[in-house]
């Protein structure tokens, strides 16, 4: 009984170690990243460990509250596959994988002033946030939030959310002080779920060895 309570116990916290780091779960994942600058990108049911949160980027912690906002408003991004995928602005035969997400509205804009001043959704107690930046028009890498390192060739994506209250903009670079925190923060929670999950597995195997050995006498 002791050995089926240790192994269950360890599942439900090996599951969690792989569980998703927007605050809200799943469902306010919009797309993943292969890294938090100059990546490859992959629909929100990928493997990549740098996630594209709606409250985080646009909400800082307030949810979508939506159902199925996977089939929402398209963001004007563009995938050339589902994972290890390059990026365009506009969807052809080769860039064909839609992302969308609740009822973002977005823009591609040239500049982040541009951005803060961009009539995106109607009324004026709506944000918009940059939440990725793109390389180029197209064949492009993406960076999460901000990246200023694409200078003349950078493509950002401005959104803002009709449902969101007005809010100060979120702003993440990958190479700021916020960007490094929080990609800190992510591995910090990672690594503490596998080392709990490791002394789980200690403790479940410690006792199943105890368990073998009063078999034997």
């Amino acid at each position: 009984m002791r050995l089926k309570f240790s192994l269950f116990v360890f599942g439900i916290i090996l599951f969690s170690s792989f569980a998703y780091a927007c605050g809200g779960g799943a469902d306010q994942l919009i797309m993943k990243l292969s890294g938090p600058a100059n990546a490859h990108g992959e629909i929100y049911t990928g493997t990549y460990s740098t996630e594209i949160c709606y409250d985080e980027l646009i909400t800082d912690g307030n949810p979508y509250t939506e159902p199925s906002p996977h089939n929402g408003n398209t963001i004007g991004v563009y995938l050339s596959d589902s994972t290890n995928a390059h990026a365009s602005i506009t969807k052809d035969t080769t860039y064909n994988e839609e992302i969308r997400y609740g009822d973002l509205e977005c823009s591609t804009v040239t500049g982040e002033s541009s951005c803060e001043t961009a009539n995106i959704c109607s009324g004026s107690d709506v944000t918009n946030h940059i939440i990725l930046t793109l390389s180029a028009d197209t064949n492009a890498h993406i960076s999460k939030g901000i990246d200023e390192n694409y200078e003349s060739t950078a493509r950002y994506i401005c959104c803002c959310s009709p449902s969101a209250e007005s809010s100060a903009p979120t702003i993440y670079a990958p190479n700021s002080i916020s960007g490094i925190f929080s990609d800190a923060k992510l591995a910090f929670f990672t690594l503490r779920n596998m080392v709990i999950t490791l002394l789980l597995l200690v403790v479940g195997y410690y006792i199943y060895l105890k368990k073998r050995k009063r078999k034997k006498k």
